[in-house]
């Protein structure tokens, strides 16, 4: 299970402005949830507060500025879990909170990102020398071309989530399945942001053209293969 970074801790005197308002009820631990790679504050995680033995004492959830508060039965020593959907729950370390205590701090999680090609510092681009889709044999037999524009989401090891795969435009459903097949295997340089390898929707037009000279390395010579995009980096 991944651990939460260390957080930091906040002098207990300074209040959150959310909170100012707030006349702690006896013991309490709170703070914000901040998203490790963009620093905003996060929504909508679930947070649990357990005790000793991981006995869960009370459950409760950020709300739009990432705060949350939790009073708790008595004065001992915590453990805060945050969770957000189906990722892998964040836990922090062991919190002593003394009897009418109000402990505040800052806990930074890593928030899956799906980026755009906006958003990110480098982009998503396919490593050089591949193989493209093959070219459907009656297609081709037939010298029909065709293009394919396919969507999908780049993962921080460079390999397609095909569960995210879709098809934009096509001219053919043999063109589509062709790309289908390629992109479950193909590689790609992930994107960054801030020097961290994150994920990125990728928008990339295959060009399927009879005639073309251009021939796939892994196959026989007589079965061409379709080329991605010249620039080699997926379209916004």
């Amino acid at each position: 299970m991944p651990r939460l970074l260390a957080p930091r801790t906040v002098v207990v005197a300074l209040a959150f402005a959310a909170l100012g308002a707030l006349r702690t009820p006896a013991q309490t631990v709170g703070g914000h949830v901040l998203d490790r790679t963009t620093k905003g504050y996060v929504e909508g995680v679930r947070v649990r507060v357990t005790g000793p033995r991981d006995t869960l004492l009370l459950e409760t959830v950020t709300d739009s500025a990432g705060v949350f508060y939790a009073a708790l039965p008595h004065a001992g020593t915590v453990r805060l879990h945050f969770a957000m959907g189906d990722v892998a729950e964040f836990h922090t370390d062991s919190i002593v909170v003394h009897e009418d205590e109000f402990v505040q701090r800052d806990f930074v999680v890593e928030v899956p990102h799906v980026f755009t090609d906006i958003q990110v510092e480098k982009q998503v681009s396919v490593v050089p020398r591949q193989s493209g889709p093959r070219y459907p044999q009656d297609l081709m037999t037939h010298r029909i071309s065709g293009e394919v524009v396919a969507e999908f989401v780049v993962d921080t090891t460079g390999r397609a989530l095909m569960e995210t795969f879709r098809i934009l435009r096509s001219t053919h459903p043999s063109f589509s399945k062709a790309v289908m097949v390629a992109v479950a295997t193909m590689k790609f340089y992930p994107a960054e942001v801030a020097g961290r390898k994150v994920k990125q929707l990728a928008r990339q037009p295959f060009t399927f053209a009879a005639g073309d000279s251009r021939l796939s390395p892994d196959v026989p010579d007589d079965r061409r293969s379709a080329a991605p995009d010249p620039s080699t980096r997926p379209k916004p």
